[in-house]
């Protein structure tokens, strides 16, 4: 993918139909999340960020390995829950989801938001409606590629992650050492 413009200066990939577009952004890795753009084309407005830790993609993508997701949306009428989660800004609660499902060969990724709740276990969950949708349609192909893609694309920065990780690691082993 050419790099043409700020737009894209941090994306890594993306799948869109003549409708919508799914975008994979890679400027959350440094916090281990990848963030997920869904927008439509006809309003620009209509745009949901979704960050998945670096965990479930890699259990997304074993699960394409393994077949298992394939399998999962076919038996499924429903979508199938991937992630839900939020966010609390200025007191307000926001949800956040993304859902897989499968229809006649093709996939769709659906994201949605809307106002949220808390749960007394903390979670954040969608309380009424959500104000926002986008679904992606795509070829198994496409997906598998979106997927893996972003996978090279973790595997490629966690040496970074990791030598980080020793490097703090190590000064905090020396200034123990030294008190």
């Amino acid at each position: 993918m050419r790099r043409k413009n700020e737009y894209d200066a941090t994306k890594l990939t993306q799948v869109a139909t003549n409708k919508s577009v799914m975008s994979v952004y890679v400027d959350a890795f440094p916090i281990e999340q990848v963030k997920l753009r869904f927008a439509e084309f006809e309003d620009a407005k209509n745009t949901i960020d979704i960050y998945l830790s670096f965990e479930d993609v890699l259990r997304i993508v074993q699960d394409i390995k393994s077949s298992k997701i394939f399998k999962d949306m076919q038996s499924s009428q429903y979508p199938i829950q991937i992630s839900f989660g939020g966010s609390v800004k200025d007191g307000k609660v926001e949800s956040r989801s993304i859902t897989f499902g499968m229809q006649n060969n093709k996939i769709y990724i659906n994201a949605q938001k809307g106002p949220g709740k808390t749960t007394n276990t903390g979670a954040i969950i969608l309380d009424g409606q959500p104000t926002k949708k986008v679904s992606v349609g795509m070829s198994i192909d496409d997906f598998k590629g979106v997927f893996l893609y972003t996978e090279a694309g973790i595997n490629a920065y966690l040496p970074t992650l990791v030598g980080q990780l020793v490097e703090t690691a190590e000064k905090n082993r020396k200034k123990m050492q030294n008190n």
